[in-house]
């Protein structure tokens, strides 16, 4: 769907990004919609934690993004290269992911395809900044930029509602952050593999395993367990209302975890047995925002 170039300022030499769309024969226009409605959510969601938007228009015929170059590694870069990440890690990173999308919520922008390659780890003063970048599939008040009969994401980090034709709402990016959370945790993903089929099928009718018993060692609270757990619920009524309560709850679980120690960090958890949800897979798409 879209390319990564690297190129130069002219004005300052600096190295910039260039997405470049390349549309398939007879798809110009709609590739061209949603280069303009990338535009749209980028500038929608301009903040310190987002990629900023340069320029935007036609190189060599093709719609194209001019970004700032963004230098350090995406979180799925370190996971794979480092496993579990070490729990004040953990916290700094998942502080300023919190932060940002809350961020993205209060300006009518939910990012709709957070996933670990679309979060970049930049060195900043001695330690490193979260970045989101790629709102392809983002929803600017409320608005999409693909037909209501497919879900615009990626398997393992799209909520079950939308695969069955629910809308994209906050809760949209509350689960996909239960997932990154999970990762962070465990090094891993919840429910594993490139086939939608595959995933649906775990996300809905098995047991989400606790991110403490896959990291072992005794290091995760059961406080972080059922924040997980919440974050991740198949139902939408069931997980945190929105980003700023998770953001709260975030706060509670890491203070009480760093107080008493994983083995006494007891709090209740949303059951994690997973509901059957009807999912309309012949008659929908899965595209992949990347």
């Amino acid at each position: 769907m879209a390319r990564i170039h690297v190129g130069r300022r002219r004005s300052d030499r600096h190295r910039v990004a260039l997405k470049v769309f390349v549309p398939p024969a007879g798809a110009e226009r709609r590739f061209l919609d949603y280069m303009v409605h990338e535009a749209k959510a980028l500038r929608a969601a301009a903040s310190p934690a987002v990629v900023t938007l340069l320029d935007h228009g036609l190189w060599l015929g093709r719609p194209t993004l001019v970004l700032e170059w963004l230098e350090g590694r995406t979180l799925a870069e370190t996971i794979a290269a480092s496993g579990p990440l070490p729990l004040d890690r953990v916290e700094h990173v998942m502080r300023q992911l919190l932060a940002a999308v809350a961020t993205l919520h209060a300006r009518g922008v939910v990012h709709a395809d957070l996933k670990p390659e679309n979060v970049m780890l930049c060195p900043h003063a001695g330690g490193e900044r979260v970045r989101i970048f790629d709102l392809g599939a983002a929803h600017v008040d409320g608005v999409g930029v693909v037909a209501r009969d497919e879900v615009f994401g990626t398997p393992g980090y799209v909520a079950p509602e939308l695969v069955d034709g629910g809308a994209v709402s906050a809760s949209t990016d509350v689960y996909a952050l239960g997932v990154l959370l999970y990762e962070l945790l465990a090094g891993q993903p919840p429910f594993p593999g490139a086939e939608l089929d595959d995933v649906v099928h775990q996300q809905t009718r098995q047991r989400l395993p606790r991110p403490s018993a896959v990291r072992g060692g005794g290091e995760i609270s059961d406080a972080l367990d059922a924040l997980v757990a919440t974050a991740m619920a198949p139902w939408p009524s069931r997980r945190f209302p929105d980003v700023a309560i998770m953001r709260t709850a975030f706060e509670a679980a890491i203070t009480v975890t760093a107080r008493t120690g994983a083995d006494d960090a007891r709090v209740p958890a949303e059951t994690t047995d997973a509901p059957t949800l009807r999912c309309k897979r012949s008659a929908r798409a899965v595209r992949s925002a990347s």
